[in-house]
């Protein structure tokens, strides 16, 4: 076990670092009653990576807007972050965490399946050779101009078998800051993840949107 002579707190990418005492502990406290944290709170669209929820819904919105299937893709080019192309790019995830961590084969997934459901990717990749396969077939290649510094951002080119090039780009996904989710959507997600008790559910969600009338401890 390693023993720290300085507390620690949480650097970027998970890294730890210490700080110096002496000073106050100023990381710590920086900010404190002035910036609210709860104000830059994203939600997930899919139960998959924050990495591939911009991608997911890019291809969700193409195959609204162009009616399309897994079998109708002749090609797919993601072009993505450097932290995809390193962490998140398996093709082929051995088991259902790996799955969720992979970016080309939740998009895969999202071809037949809906992303949206939790149940979508709980039984395991090694169920379906036809997402795997697809998910092999997905290019994956790093972000260039103003989108190469942006680890949200991403652009699919889609060629489909009857000859039509399909283009998106996104740099955020809809429950971000930048895309936050409409009352209706964030109704619609409680109630999809929410038990089948809709009575006591719809007594959480009303408590729920109306929590600044509330003490912590009445919402348990």
């Amino acid at each position: 076990m390693l023993a720290f002579e300085r507390p620690t707190i949480r650097g970027s990418h998970d890294a730890t670092y210490g700080h110096d005492r002496s000073q106050g502990d100023p990381l710590l406290v920086d900010g404190l009653g002035a910036r609210w944290e709860t104000l830059t709170t994203a939600f997930k669209a899919f139960p998959c990576h924050v990495t591939a929820q911009a991608p997911v819904q890019a291809l969700l919105d193409l195959k609204r807007q162009h009616a399309f299937g897994p079998l109708d893709v002749a090609s797919f080019v993601l072009s993505t972050s450097e932290k995809v192309l390193s962490h998140h790019a398996d093709p082929a995830p051995k088991d259902v965490a790996t799955a969720q961590y992979s970016v080309p084969y939740s998009l895969a997934l999202a071809l037949f399946r809906d992303p949206s459901d939790p149940r979508a990717f709980l039984d395991g990749p090694d169920q379906n050779e036809d997402i795997i396969t697809l998910s092999r077939r997905i290019v994956l290649k790093p972000n260039d101009g103003e989108n190469a510094r942006n680890d949200l951002a991403c652009r699919l080119d889609i060629v489909l078998r009857d000859g039509r090039a399909l283009t998106m780009s996104r740099r955020d996904f809809e429950g971000t800051t930048t895309s936050p989710l409409s009352r209706q959507r964030l109704r619609e997600k409680f109630f999809f993840l929410s038990s089948l008790d809709t009575e006591h559910s719809q007594e959480i969600y009303n408590r729920l949107n109306r929590i600044e009338e509330w003490t912590v401890a009445s919402l348990i």
